[in-house]
């Protein structure tokens, strides 16, 4: 997987767990997908405008995790994108 701009950033850990592990680990597949497209709107609407290509890579990144998390989900497996050895098992959510 490319370098991630988003996983794993120190400020993100002074809670003990990285913010994507606790998105993943608590939200229904609705709400994770809603998160995972609502970024990558988010960084395609304002590259132009804000920081260029480091917006195209974040959006890049999220649709990567949205596509290994819908493989994922799909086969029942934990749905932790690009996190192998995350500290939180997701539960798979009906619906």
């Amino acid at each position: 997987m490319m370098e991630e701009p988003l996983a794993r950033q120190a400020h993100y850990s002074r809670e003990g767990i990285q913010p994507i592990d606790y998105i993943l680990g608590s939200f229904p597949p609705d709400g994770v997908r809603g998160y995972f497209a609502g970024n990558i709107i988010k960084y395609l609407y304002r590259y132009r405008d804000k920081n260029g290509t480091e917006d195209l890579k974040k959006a890049r990144v999220y649709l990567n995790w949205l596509i290994e998390w819908e493989e994922k989900v799909g086969g029942g497996e934990t749905p932790v994108p690009g996190m192998r050895h995350s500290k939180l098992r997701k539960k798979r959510h009906s619906g």
